[in-house]
Parts: C-alpha cells; sequence; structure tokens
C-alpha cells in the first residue's frame, strides 16, 4: 500500500506531489475503481460503464463525453491519474474516502453539465465563495448590468401597475388608459418616474444573486456530494443566494420606504 502511495504521488506534477499521502490514497483506489480494465487509465467506454451503474437512464454517453473532454487536458482520448486529480482539487476527502455517486456528481459538476438555472448562470466554480478574482467581479458586474436592463426595461409596465393600485387607479381605467394618463402628465419619461431609485436596488441584489449562485452550488456539492443536476441543489443555492441578496439590499429598501 505505502509503495502503491509513492507511485501514485510521482505521478503527480510536482507542485503536487506534497500532497497528502491519505489524499493520494483515497483518489488512487477511486481512480481503480474507475479503471474497470486496470490498464492506468480512465477510457470513455469505462465513465459510461460508471455513469449507468449510478444513475442508469439514457444519454450517459453525451455525458461521458463531457466528462472526458473536461479532464483529458493532453487529448490523448484518456484520463491519466494525474488529469484524474486535478478535477477533484478542492473537494474535501474524509477518512472513509469517497463513493462513486460523489465522486461522479462532482465531475459533472466542475464539467458543468445541468449547472445554473433561469435564476441566473453559474459563477466560475474554481474561484470559491468570496474569492476576489477578475473573473467573479467580471461576473458580478454583469449580473448588476442585467439587473439594470431588466428592470428598466420593465419599468413602464411597473409604473402602469403602480398607478392602477392607488387612488390614480380607483376610476377603473384600463391599461392603456392609463398609459395615456402618464404621456399626458408627463411625457413618455413619466414611465421612468422612481426607477433610478429602484435601480439602486435592483443593480446590488442581481450582482449578489449571481455572484452566491454559482460558488454556492460548489461548495454544496464539494460539502455533500449533492447531485449536480438535481432540484436539492438548485433550490438550496437558490434561496440561500436569495437570502444574500436580500440582506445586502435591506437598507436600501428601508430608505426607498
Amino acid at each position: 500500500c505505502i509503495a502503491m502511495n509513492e507511485r501514485s504521488r510521482e505521478e503527480l506534477p510536482v507542485g503536487e506531489q506534497s500532497m497528502d499521502t491519505e489524499r493520494v490514497s483515497q483518489l488512487r483506489k477511486l481512480f481503480n475503481d474507475l479503471d474497470y480494465d486496470g490498464n492506468g487509465s480512465i477510457s470513455h467506454a469505462e465513465l459510461v460503464r460508471a455513469l449507468s451503474l449510478c444513475s442508469p437512464g439514457k444519454g450517459r454517453g453525451n455525458a461521458a463525453s463531457v466528462l472526458m473532454r473536461s479532464a483529458d487536458k493532453d487529448g490523448d482520448g484518456i484520463v491519466s491519474f494525474t488529469e484524474f486529480v486535478s478535477i477533484f482539487d478542492g473537494m474535501k476527502i474524509n477518512a472513509e474516502g469517497v463513493s462513486m455517486v460523489r465522486a461522479l456528481n462532482h465531475w459533472k459538476f466542475v464539467s458543468s453539465i445541468e449547472v445554473g438555472s433561469e435564476l441566473s448562470a453559474a459563477a466560475p466554480q474554481e474561484q470559491g465563495i468570496g474569492a476576489n478574482s477578475p473573473k467573479v467581479l467580471k461576473f458580478l458586474f454583469a449580473g448588476g448590468v442585467a439587473g439594470l436592463v431588466s428592470r428598466s426595461f420593465t419599468a413602464p409596465l411597473d409604473r402602469i401597475k403602480i398607478v392602477q393600485q392607488t387612488s390614480q387607479g380607483k376610476d377603473g381605467q384600463s391599461m392603456m388608459q392609463v398609459a395615456r394618463t402618464i404621456i399626458n402628465n408627463g411625457g413618455f419619461k413619466g414611465f421612468y418616474a422612481g426607477n433610478l431609485v429602484a435601480c439602486a436596488r435592483v443593480i446590488p441584489f442581481s450582482a449578489t444573486i449571481c455572484g452566491l449562485y454559482g460558488p454556492l452550488q460548489s461548495y454544496i456539492v464539494q460539502t455533500t456530494g449533492a447531485d449536480p443536476d438535481g432540484l436539492f441543489l438548485k433550490s438550496t443555492a437558490g434561496w440561500l443566494a436569495g437570502a444574500g441578496a436580500c440582506l445586502v439590499t435591506q437598507p436600501l429598501d428601508v430608505l426607498r420606504a
């Protein structure tokens, strides 16, 4: 066993040879479980076999192709032990090791299979939570701009809704009638009354959700082994990101009120 660990360590890049012996041992065991024919590498067929055993269903060939492309850095069509180890960089592995299902879930997640939702796309996963890298900052900026554009685009409808809900709309005016009234009283810019204050909240809200949603998914997968295709992961990451965004923008809500 010690000799195998040393051989496994020698296969790693120089920068990774100081990796904890127990971690190398656990990863080697997992690698061997996937390496069904024992030839020292993981093939596409072996990935299909593992995916079929852990989650039977259609489309395993396509999923295996995505996993292979994400790990096969040298493009030789197989995954070596060195390439395999790089996939699990940052993943917590306890003394009991890691199950095949959890390992494949993590691999699928870092390969961006079915990651993201209508709420927001997944932020760069390798950055982790609380990162301050240019990629994450750009992602936060994109989220804020998206919130600004969406809020400004729907501002006229929101303005009509507010007018109809207040005393100005008690006479039973239709949407078109309210729209004409707004234009007659203040011109087209009347549709954007109060939009600046609303955007002051929407921009940090959207940016916070975009910034938290992806890293939260990554954290949940790494710590719990949750299925990246499952409802639990997306719903949990979604409500946590939404809660974080509400906490960030709560002072703005108070000011707006």
